[in-house]
């Protein structure tokens, strides 16, 4: 081999080992193995709660999942990102879901002012770090007040209740009253109002409240009820036969067949009930209960039945008080 040829084998090796190393570092950076990092996500949806001692909204529960175990830095800060108040500092957790829950209170232990607030999570783990915020606003404002009817009212027949909002509370969707009904459109002054027929209510002593559902600020729906006052219902006691008992004849005939009619009926509360038969001409023909005692049950008018669970009934079988048939005709019971 020439000394020419020699020096092209070495450069054409030397070529070839430096092609080789680079296709062996190509496909060594190629081999390293990618890692996801850990994931924080929250699950709740934003929404306002009102820490206004009254047992309704007074704390938020918020709910977060973690893909990984994680230590969790969880703080709550105000519209300025200022830091209120350290729920958690550095707690590990496991993966999967749980819930962390604020009470409106700062780092002192007082509700703080109305205004919007974030809870913020900040997780560590092996793997990365990950945040996420939780949007809110403490509102501590009731919805409003039942200015009608009064403490001690007696409520008969039919009603109207009146239902004041606070100022400049807003959303307010459905207000419905205890005893009376319910409003879902404001009046021209801003309350909500309506009437109902107070007989659905037992007689006496009862307690109502207002029922309230609005939509905060942030889009999400609540429900609300006003302090409870009593009131005294009285009503006269309501019979009323039910609405599926139509007009109809019969046939005491003994061949088996609608040999009997029987009525359904309903009264508003416990009574005693005398139920006759009369002929066309108004007479009494048959005596068919005499001061029965039977349960009552507050039912709408016009809606005996399928509003009361404790209807009564009576059955005719065609005979008067002599247990003899009566003849062909019209009959009223």
């Amino acid at each position: 081999m020439t000394g020419r040829t020699r020096r092209w084998a070495r450069h054409s090796l030397t070529r070839l080992i430096a092609v080789v190393s680079t296709v062996a570092i190509i496909v060594g950076i190629a081999a390293i193995p990618a890692y996801a990092s850990v994931q924080l996500t929250v699950n709740t949806p934003s929404q306002s709660f009102s820490p206004n001692g009254d047992g309704q909204d007074d704390a938020i529960s918020v709910e977060y999942c973690l893909s990984e175990g994680a230590n969790l830095d969880i703080v709550v800060k105000d519209n300025a990102l200022t830091p209120v108040r350290t729920l958690e500092s550095g707690v590990s957790h496991s993966a999967g879901c749980t819930s962390v829950t604020w009470n409106g209170k700062n780092a002192g232990g007082a509700v703080v002012a109305d205004a919007p607030y974030s809870v913020t999570f900040h997780a560590t783990s092996a793997t990365g770090i990950d945040d996420a915020t939780f949007t809110t606003r403490i509102d501590t404002r009731t919805p409003g007040v039942l200015t009608t009817p009064h403490p001690g009212a007696t409520l008969s027949g039919t009603q109207a209740f009146v239902f004041t909002p606070t100022a400049g509370f807003s959303g307010i969707t459905n207000v419905s009253v205890d005893c009376i009904g319910q409003s879902d459109t404001p009046a021209g002054n801003g309350t909500f109002t309506a009437s109902g027929d107070t007989s659905v209510c037992p007689e006496g002593p009862n307690s109502v409240a207002a029922h309230v559902s609005f939509t905060d600020g942030l889009g999400a729906a609540h429900s609300w009820s006003s302090p409870s006052l009593t009131v005294t219902v009285s009503n006269p006691v309501h019979a009323e036969v039910a609405g599926d008992v139509t007009p109809r004849s019969f046939s005491p005939n003994g061949d088996g067949q609608e040999d009997s009619v029987t009525v359904w009926y309903c009264v508003s509360r416990d009574s005693t009930v005398t139920a006759v038969v009369r002929n066309a001409a108004n007479v009494v023909v048959r005596t068919l209960q005499s001061n029965a005692s039977v349960s009552g049950a507050p039912f709408p008018v016009g809606d005996c039945r399928s509003f009361s669970n404790s209807s009564a009934t009576v059955t005719w079988d065609g005979k008067n008080d002599a247990n003899a048939a009566l003849a062909n005709g019209n009959y009223s019971i």
